[in-house]
Parts: C-alpha cells; structure tokens; sequence
C-alpha cells in the first residue's frame, strides 16, 4: 500500500496515474451516508475532484497515461494551459495574508493547489447539480436556516481548510 488506511487523506500519483482514497477519509465531515448529499459532495466530491484535476496541473501535465513522465499536449493545448495559469498565478499572487504581516502568497507556489482547488469544486458543484436534477432537491435540515447550495459550500469550506 501506498498509504496507511487509517490516513484521513487524499492524493494523486502521477508514477502510478492514479488518485488514492484511504478509507480513514470516509468519515464526516467528508463523507457519511447519514449526512445530506449535499454535504457529501461538498466534502468527498470536492476532494475527489481535486485529485483528479491534479493530473492536469502543472505538474501532472507532464505525466502520459502510463504514468511516465512525457510531454503528450499539442503545443496548442500547452500554450493555452499556460495562458489560464497565468491568469490564476496573478489571481492568487494578489491575495495578502493579514498573520502573515500581508504578505502576498506566491501564485507560482501554489499553482498545482489553486488548480486542483478550483477544477475540484467546480466538478463537484457541476455532479452535484447532475444530482439534484435527477433525483429532486433533498429535505432542509431541521434548525438551521440553510438551503442545500449553502450546504455545500460550508461543508466544502470545512474541509478544505
């Protein structure tokens, strides 16, 4: 095993080509299947879109599908990837970090993370909407005043902070 199964983690090996779900993960606040789906979404969906978006990032980009590590993106594709990430290089760059003296995160640095962040929620939102459109919005929660979007987005928050 790569990874222990007690581990409340995820990730992608771009050796291997594969995302990694240890079962220590499957519990809430990621997943329960006595939670609402919205929530789950939010929390497992979120994450397991991550890391599948990771093997399309700046880093798993370079890996073919066999896991070696090949530059297989036409040169278009390449141009334009990096074209988007600069967008979110200067996006990120810009936030300031008030405990850290406002200093300015590092929009290089994190590039594979804002990616990852950004194509996982987005996929998870997107199934989520897929969900909801073929089986009909789920019950409110009693005693709170949220509706199931709002739902997702806290859940999605709580996990990945």
């Amino acid at each position: 095993w790569i990874s222990g199964a007690a581990v409340v983690n995820a990730f992608y090996s771009s050796g291997r080509n594969q995302i990694v779900f240890p079962a220590g993960i499957l519990q809430p606040p990621f997943f329960s299947a006595h939670q609402s789906n919205s929530l789950n979404y939010g929390g497992i969906g979120m994450v397991i879109g991550h890391e599948i978006t990771h093997g399309f990032d700046d880093n798993g980009r370079n890996f073919n599908k066999d896991g070696d590590l090949v530059d297989w993106w036409t040169q278009q594709s390449a141009n334009n990837f990096k074209a988007q990430s600069q967008c979110m290089v200067y996006q990120y760059g810009n936030f300031s970090w008030d405990l850290a003296g406002g200093q300015h995160l590092n929009g290089i640095n994190t590039l594979g993370e804002n990616i990852a962040d950004n194509g996982g929620i987005g996929q998870a939102y997107r199934a989520y909407q897929n969900y909801v459109k073929k089986n009909g919005e789920e019950k409110l929660l009693p005693g709170l005043d949220l509706n199931h979007k709002q739902l997702f987005f806290l859940n999605f928050a709580q996990v990945l902070y």
